[in-house]
């Protein structure tokens, strides 16, 4: 079995993120994810966000490398 990385983790958190965002009616969206204030052009994660980015990562980290995530 081919060992993977927390840094390969987190680009497959982020890629299931944001498929799972893409997918979202118009305006709920809004819930995950907001205008960052520092930088105009860009978004960041809302409280919710974060928390479900950091239980997909948890969770593939606990069942690809066997750890507990310390988020």
């Amino acid at each position: 079995m081919t060992k993977i990385t927390k840094e390969e983790i987190f680009e497959i958190s982020d890629t299931i993120y944001f498929k799972f965002i893409d997918s979202l009616p118009n305006g709920i969206e809004n819930q995950f994810i907001e205008k960052d204030p520092n930088n105009p052009n860009g978004t960041r994660n809302t409280k919710k966000g974060e928390e479900l980015f950091f239980d997909i990562e948890g969770y593939l980290i606990e069942k690809l490398v066997g750890e507990e995530n310390d988020n």
